[in-house]
Order: structure tokens, then sequence, then C-alpha cells
């Protein structure tokens, strides 16, 4: 039952979805990073890449927007950020059974994330 001083919460977000993507895809996903870093600076093509990606975060923070949580920052620039960031992290990791990229995404979150 939803409190009355409280609006519903909307769906919540798997944390870990954009970082499950990337790694699950890891090949495709460096082929796509590097090809938009490649491309004209100008052409946007590189933001573009990285804010698709982390479209699921973007709305999440909007949702917040919404409920009167303001996020740090413009939730489009946040996503991006946090997709270069994951991005940059899956290039770097290893393949592999994702021991080595687990413990290095848990030490960015911090513990029960």
């Amino acid at each position: 039952m939803p409190r009355p001083d409280r609006r519903p919460r909307g769906p919540r977000v798997r944390h870990d979805l954009c970082w499950t993507t990337l790694r699950a895809h890891r090949p495709t996903a460096i082929a796509l990073l590097l090809s938009a870093i490649a491309a004209a600076p100008a052409s946007g093509r590189f933001r573009r890449e990285l804010t698709s990606w982390t479209t699921p975060l973007r709305r999440h923070l909007e949702n917040r927007r919404d409920r009167g949580e303001p996020p740090a920052g413009d939730p489009e620039l946040l996503a991006a950020a946090v997709s270069a960031l994951l991005a940059g992290l899956n290039h770097a990791l290893p393949p592999g059974d994702g021991a080595v990229a687990n413990l290095v995404l848990h030490g960015l979150t911090g513990p029960g994330q």
C-alpha cells in the first residue's frame, strides 16, 4: 500500500544492465566505440553512441527528476558520462568469466550494489 505522503515509484532500473550488455557483446561494443571515436569530432557520433547505450539510466534519472528527486546534473549528460566510463572499462578489462571486471565494478559502486 503506497504511503499517502509519497508518490508511488516507477519500475526499478537494474543498475548492472548496461554493464552486463557491454560485457556480453564486448567485441561489438568495442568496435562501435572505436568507430565512433574515429569519426569526425564535430559529427557528434561518439556522444550519440554513448547516450544510446545508457537509455535505461537516462530514463531512470529523468523519472527521479520528475518525482522531485533531482539528479546531480542533466540526465543525458550524466548517462553519457557513465557510458563513457563503462565503455572504457569494457575495453580495458580482459574478456573471460568476468571475475576481474566484477571486482572493478564492485569497487566503483561500493558494497551491496
